[in-house]
This record gives C-alpha cells, structure tokens and sequence, in this order.
C-alpha cells in the first residue's frame, strides 16, 4: 500500500508539472507563473481553509499580497487558461470509441452580502431552500476513463446587467448581455466543439431539456442528447397532429413488458437500480424516455431523447447517457470538498473568469486596497490575524523570532507612569475565637496544564424495445419495434 501510494503522489507530481508548463504560455511574465505554481498547489493540498491568508502560508509568503495580485491585477489570459485545464482533462479522459458525454448543471454557493457580482435571492440545491447566493453553470466532460469540470460561466442577474452602477461597482463589461443558463450551457458546448473535444452524447436537468436551442444545437452538431424534462412537456406521438403531456403518454405504460429494470451506473451506495420505459414520437428517432422508482412506482422522471444515424438507437445506451448526468454531482462534491470550491469570498466580475477564482477567498476589494496603499507609510509590516497554541498563548511567528520589539507609548503620558501598588485595607476584624488560627497549607507544587494530543492519548446488451402507444380511435402502426424504433 506505501508504495502504491508513492507511485501515485509521483504520477500526480508529473501531472502537475505537466499542467503548470502547459500553462506558462498564458502569463507575460514569470512572477505571475510563478505565483500560479504555488496557488494550484495550495488548492490541492489538504488545508481544513483555502483563503489567500492559508495559501500563502502553504506556499511560505509572509503575506497573501502575492496571492491577492495574481487572482486581482496580474495580467494573464484567463481564456487561454480555460481551454489549457479542458485540453489537459480531455487528453487524459477521451476515447475514440466511447460514450463521450457532456454534461451540465448549476452550482450555487451562499452568500450572505449584497456587493458580490451576481449575487441575487434565488434557489441553492446545497442548502434546500430560497437564500442569498450565486450561481455557476459548470460543464463536465465524462467518460469510461473518469470525469472532470472541463468549463463554467457565472450566471449574472438581468437586474444587475440593467443598473449601470452596479455594473459598474462589480466591474461587469459593458458588452455583457444578459443570458440564461440554458444559454449559458449552450455556449459551453458550442466552445467545447469549437475546440476540437471529441463529444457523442450531451445530458442535463429539466433546466435545460425544455430550452429548443440547446436542443436544437446539438442536433445541428450531431451530438446526441438525453435531457430532463417536466411532466407538462408536450410530445407528438406518430400519426398524431395534437400533442399530449409527458406525464399523460407515461400513463398508458401499464403492463409489465414495457417497463425493464436496469441500472443507469453507480452511485454513492451502489448501483442506482430504476425501471425504463421509452416511448417513440412522430420525430425521428426522438424519444421520451420514462424512469420509475422500484421503491416508489408513482415516482417517474422524464427525458427527451435524440439519437443521431450513427448511432445505434437502444435503451442501454439511453439509460447509459442519462445515468452519467450523477457525475457533475460529484465533481462538485469533489470541488468542494478538496479544492475549496464554495470558500470563493468574490467571485471574478466577468463570466468567463469563474473557473479559476471559485478556490480563491478573502480576496480584497479595491477600495479596501486603496487605504491599505495609502497607510503603508505609517506600517510597513501588514497585519497577520493572531494565532493560538493548543494552551492558548499567541504563536510568534518565525519571521517575528529575533526581531526587535518597539515599545508603544501612550498619548497621555501619565498613564505610562508606573501604578504605586495600593496598601490592602482590613475591612473588618477577625472574629474572636478560643482557639488560635490555623493557617492554610502551602502550595508545594503546580498543576500542569496537559495538551490536547495528551488528553486525547496522542501521546502515551439486453432485450431492448421501443413502444408506440395504440389511443383509441387513433390509428396503431405498432405495438413493439426491436432495435431501432
């Protein structure tokens, strides 16, 4: 196991360096690189806090100025960046004859002020409920091989777009036009195509199933899709000219042949076992596909599905893409949990800059560094929050060891006068007592204070078909297809 575990901190080691020289083309000059070197160490590493105070102490700064400039003021090529992460995860998670997909969802973080960009009282789907936050679309690449976030764009209020001064207070461009999320993972797909990434199937929420432009590009590209949608979508059923409810075609599925159990992958407690039922439509190869919970069969989720001619149409390969959508859940557990993904304080002014501030916290504003650059002159040290020990007494950091220590006086020179101690003063007499007092025993010994290590004891295939619903007074072209529907 140690050397399984050498051999992979040696393989991480190599991919790192990988990454950093891949990355080297997006910075003018070397501090800036440099800086970037230190700070994806520090949000790799294992700190219970990842601020720009706990990354530079990982990265041995004696203050987070370095941190705080690279992520505010250098100047680097934050898009070229982007694409330098997505080529790095696809080289290493592609394959030619596989089940390419990508994925998208949202991904909100609380926020409790009013000053952060994008930030609005909506739903977050981390606390359950309607609170102060900002959102991310993020993109997941997936694959046999693994999965990774590959993209994200920061979802901006039109509100905040419409109030020229708060445009301008959150440094948003003026160019920036107001866009959905489905919009949103649009142009993610549409970049991610654009560059070259090779993509078979895409899969999303509700959120973005009921968007025609999302679905409408990925027919255009050839990328086939399986999308949640809402009971109340509307399809048309061969030889139909009305269209009918998801939720209505889903209940005329009342035998047992024309639903089939199978699992749509793994998750967190094992293999995610469902019934599936897939319903063609008037369009071609188009299809909604239905998901029924084996504990509860009144639970059904809904998909609509396009599968493109190159592509054989079955329902493994459906409820295959479908299930991967579980992957952009864990990448943003993962994000969070390793790399400090919701610990961002202000998130980057501009879209296309989330991805690579969402580790970044306590980053100052410019206003704030404003009166710092105006009062150096009289504090050439910046402050560092104090520290405690395990007994409780201040830490002395290295840097201050051996350094002398200046004397502050007080205004009111008086008060620096040494205090003559006051004489003690007998409020009342001792009781009168026959027999003489007798005085307390003395202390001979001190009780240690023991440290927390010591008190803790530190110390010591299958059969698939494709169903046409037969309405009544509606003409039946087939009641099963094999194959392709």
């Amino acid at each position: 196991m140690a050397a399984a575990a050498m051999v992979e901190a040696g393989r991480v080691e190599e991919n790192l360096a990988t990454l950093m020289g891949d990355l080297g083309t997006c910075f003018a000059r070397v501090e800036p690189r440099r800086q970037a070197g230190k700070y994806v160490r520090g949000l790799i590493a294992d700190l219970p806090r990842k601020n720009c105070w706990t990354l530079a102490e990982h990265a041995g700064d004696p203050t987070p100025d370095r941190t705080q400039r690279l992520l505010e003021r250098a100047v680097w090529d934050t898009d070229k960046a982007m694409g330098v992460v997505r080529d790095f995860a696809v080289a290493r998670l592609a394959d030619p004859d596989g089940d390419n997909t990508l994925i998208f969802d949202e991904s909100g973080v609380e926020k409790t002020g009013t000053g952060t960009c994008g930030v609005t009282r909506q739903y977050v789907g981390c606390a359950g409920k309607v609170t102060n936050a900002v959102n991310l679309v993020n993109a997941t690449y997936a694959t046999r091989a693994g999965h990774a976030l590959v993209g994200s764009r920061l979802w901006i209020p039109a509100a905040d777009l419409d109030d020229d001064a708060r445009r301008a207070a959150t440094g948003v461009p003026a160019d920036t036009e107001f866009a959905t999320k489905p919009r949103l993972a649009t142009d993610l797909l549409t970049e991610t195509l654009d560059a070259g990434v090779p993509v078979r199937w895409c899969t999303a929420d509700a959120v973005y199933g009921r968007d025609r432009r999302l679905r409408d590009t990925c027919e255009t590209r050839g990328i086939g899709y399986s999308l949640g949608v809402p009971c109340p979508f509307r399809i048309t059923l061969p030889g139909w000219k009305t269209k009918i409810r998801a939720d209505t075609a889903a209940a005329t599925l009342t035998t047992d042949t024309a639903w089939q159990t199978m699992s749509c992958g793994p998750g967190s407690k094992g293999d995610r076992w469902y019934a599936w039922a897939w319903i063609a439509t008037a369009g071609p190869r188009h299809y909604l596909l239905v998901r029924r919970s084996l504990a509860d069969p009144d639970d059904l989720a809904y998909f609509y599905c396009w599968i493109p001619e190159r592509l054989p149409a079955t329902l493994t390969a459906l409820v295959r893409v479908t299930g991967r959508r579980w992957t952009i859940e864990e990448d943003h557990g993962f994000g969070k949990d390793h790399f400090g993904f919701d610990q961002f304080l202000q998130p980057p002014p501009h879209p296309d800059h989330a991805a690579h501030r969402a580790g970044h916290g306590r980053a100052r504003r410019l206003r704030g560094h404003r009166r710092r650059r105006r009062g150096r002159d009289h504090a050439t040290t910046p402050t560092h929050p104090p520290q405690r020990t395990t007994t409780g007494r201040p830490r002395t950091r290295p840097a201050d060891r051996g350094r002398d220590q200046t004397v502050v006086q007080p205004r009111d020179q008086s008060l620096a006068q040494p205090r003559t101690p006051s004489p003690l003063v007998l409020v009342a007499p001792p009781p009168s007592s026959p027999r003489p007092l007798v005085p307390l025993p003395i202390q001979t010994h001190m009780i240690k204070s023991r440290s927390t290590a010591a008190l803790l004891g530190q110390e010591d295939h299958q059969f698939e078909s494709a169903y046409l619903i037969d309405f009544p007074g509606q003409p039946q072209q087939h009641t099963r297809t094999e194959g392709i529907a």
